[in-house]
């Protein structure tokens, strides 16, 4: 949790809070309760600083200065604030913070030991974007054929959208341009890997994250009465090569494409990507995105901008002031927060993902000016700035070799992936830090900033502009449908003829086929989704010969490759063979099954020779239906049967692993129908 140098790393603030010894938290009644942790001490050597905070910054305070607090016992405290007058459109925090009243041999009096802040209250919906953007000023549209781009200018700004791409390509706001032609905007599920992200970066460099490049299937621009111009472009991001890290003789490293091409049914995303331009300049984006593989585990999913070098000066609202990410982030508050670019940069000895900040309402890039641009997030945002990218910061073995600044890299996140502690042996993020590429839902506004104007003015508005509606379908084939506009009534048509019927239940699209929904306020942007037919059987376990607690077999079946099933080691060592009994819960027609490896860089337990028996009782197997080796690779293996066979229970049994020890293990398994 240190530097060499005894500088804290971004890491040690978490584990200070964490280990601290007192436990806050806010009643349901307005008082908060002070419990002391400790076994032996009491809390007197403490003062308690108790702070209102209005929209990030502190506006009242005061001090309490007897914290006669047994161990292992709490107080109550009433807060000496007037919470009545608190602003409907602000947001309000509570935080206290106990500091030591004398010096200590480790520390100053005032030393912040330990600290908690508490949400008040939240911020009422503000005033739609659409009403505050309204200037009289009117907006003109302008297709420019030569350069594949459409062109929007009205007063003090100039806008391009890059028709082959579906994203913005340049903006002027006044005399500053924010962001100009030739710079990058993309589709990022990409980050330079940490410590912690051995258990994925092989798979992320195998579907070349690092390189997505999107690509337009449609677009629709129309001009609304109120003034502004919706722009919607249906974009296919995938990388055009397969990668991998390749390590060079300075311990630098290269993301190396691979000849082979990436094909039309590998991994890509669709993306639904609808612009909302305000006659003020200001841009809202509202996109749905889907993975073509629901399974894999991100780094990210957002965008990624390349602003000119001179937005140097970086504030946000939201967790910091140092890195934090959704699994470690209690000890970063949400506050306001100014910074340059430069300085978010940390020096970890091997460059790496850094600079995140989670729960971010706002971030505002400016130059030495005061003029720029302040990203305003629809819902919560995970942001990101620095002088060099995720590619720069991956072949990089030292700070030293990372080249010179191209920009300001501005990476605008719905979420970004925790970071678990598989480094240390405890696995990667939990589920719910875990970003799938299933479905997921990124949205900003892009506001003109001026020398003197008021950050948290400008961002208080609400979104205003169309969203497109979210589809999910689940292992089975069934789809639902959402979406975030409020009293949305959706529509959809199966196929590419026919009325459109109202959306009230689930669609069942296990067979595959093409889906176009749209809202009902807006068919002119409808969204047009192809699935290809499932071809797996639904099956749960029924019985383990042998699993380590905490990694069942059940693993197998959850769709994750992060997760696996391994066999027990903690206690015993079970040895071979290791057999699962899968259940399809009725008679099915089987013609194969697929196993996939383990995905986290491991490789014990990897099966290599197998055995699968069919039963119609689950009490009395067959011969074995196909028995042989799989080849000693991570890549998900299919085996097909030469007949068909009916059965309702299934056994697959793993005779040895490609390491030579007794363990087994897996990451994924199905049946093929």
């Amino acid at each position: 949790i240190m530097f060499p140098d005894h500088s804290p790393k971004p890491q040690y603030f978490e584990v200070k809070k964490v280990y601290q010894n007192v436990g806050i938290k806010l009643l349901e009644n307005g008082e908060v309760e002070v419990f002391n942790k400790r076994y032996f001490n009491n809390l007197n050597e403490f003062n308690a600083v108790f702070s209102l905070w209005e929209n990030g910054r502190e506006i009242e305070s005061y001090t309490v200065r007897n914290m006669n607090i047994a161990p292992r016992s709490a107080e109550r405290f009433k807060l000496n604030f007037n919470t009545a007058n608190l602003a409907a459109d602000k947001e309000y925090f509570v935080k206290v913070q106990l500091k030591h009243k004398m010096n200590m041999p480790w520390a100053e009096s005032g030393y912040v030991q330990m600290e908690e802040q508490m949400p008040l209250k939240d911020a009422t919906k503000a005033a739609l974007l659409v009403d505050v953007a309204k200037n009289g000023a009117k907006v003109a549209m302008e297709q420019n054929i030569e350069n594949n781009s459409v062109e929007i200018t009205g007063d003090g700004f100039t806008l391009a959208f890059d028709n082959a791409k579906g994203v913005l390509k340049s903006a002027i706001y006044g005399e500053t341009t924010v962001f100009e032609e030739g710079r990058s905007m993309t589709l990022s599920a990409y980050r330079a890997p940490v410590d912690n992200d051995v258990w994925a970066w092989n798979r992320w460099f195998a579907l070349g994250l690092y390189n997505l490049e999107d690509e337009v299937l449609s677009f629709v621009s129309k001009k609304n009465s109120d003034g502004t111009i919706v722009l919607q472009y249906i974009v296919r991001s995938q990388a055009k090569h397969p990668g991998r890290r390749v390590k060079n003789d300075d311990n630098s490293f290269t993301l190396q494409n691979e000849a082979r091409e990436l094909g039309e049914n590998e991994f890509h995303f669709i993306s639904n990507r609808i612009w909302t331009i305000y006659p003020d300049g200001s841009v809202e984006l509202n996109s749905a995105i889907t993975g073509s593989d629901a399974t894999v585990a991100l780094a990210r999913i957002g965008y990624l901008l390349q602003l000119p070098s001179e937005l140097v000066n970086y504030s946000y609202y939201g967790r910091g002031p140092w890195n934090n990410y959704n699994d470690r982030r209690t000890g970063a508050f949400v506050q306001q927060y100014a910074s340059t670019v430069d300085g978010q940069f940390v020096h970890f000895p091997k460059p790496q993902d850094m600079a995140n900040r989670e729960e971010v309402r706002w971030a505002a890039l400016t130059n030495n000016n005061g003029d720029g641009a302040i990203f305003v997030s629809t819902g919560k945002l995970s942001t990101s700035v620095r002088p060099g990218n995720d590619v720069e910061l991956t072949e990089a073995a030292h700070p030293y070799q990372l080249p010179a600044s191209t920009g300001s890299w501005l990476h605008l996140d719905g979420k970004v992936n925790g970071l678990g502690g598989f480094s240390c042996g405890q696995g990667g993020p939990l589920e719910p830090d875990l970003v799938k590429s299933g479905e997921n839902t990124v949205g900003f506004i892009m506001r003109p900033v001026k020398k003197g104007d008021n950050f948290e003015e400008l961002a208080n508005v609400a979104p205003s502009g169309a969203i497109p509606v979210v589809l999910k379908r689940d292992l089975r084939g069934v789809v639902t449908m959402d979406c975030a506009k409020e009293g949305a009534e959706i529509y959809y048509r199966i196929g590419n003829r026919g009325k459109g019927i109202k959306y009230t239940e689930p669609v069942n699209m296990s067979k595959g086929g093409v889906i176009t929904v749209w809202e009902k306020a807006t068919p002119a942007l409808a969204a047009t989704y192809k699935y290809d037919e499932i071809t797996s059987i639904p099956i749960t376990v029924a019985f383990c010969s042998s699993q380590e607690a905490g990694n069942g077999a059940e693993k197998m079946l959850d769709g994750d490759p992060s997760t696996i099933w391994h066999t027990m080691y903690s206690v015993t060592v079970a040895i071979y063979p290791h057999y699962i009994d899968f259940d399809a819960n009725e008679e099915v027609t089987i013609k194969g099954f697929k196993y996939m490896p383990r995905q986290d860089g491991g490789n014990n337990g990897n099966v290599k020779g197998y055995k699968l028996q069919v039963s119609a009782d689950g009490k009395n197997w067959s011969a074995p239906v196909v028995e042989g080796e799989f080849p000693a690779k991570a890549d998900k293996q299919t085996v097909l049967f030469k007949t068909p066979v009916k059965a309702r229970f299934v056994r697959f049994t793993a005779t040895s692993s490609q390491n030579g020890q007794d363990f087994g293990s897996g990451a994924e398994f199905e049946l093929i129908k």
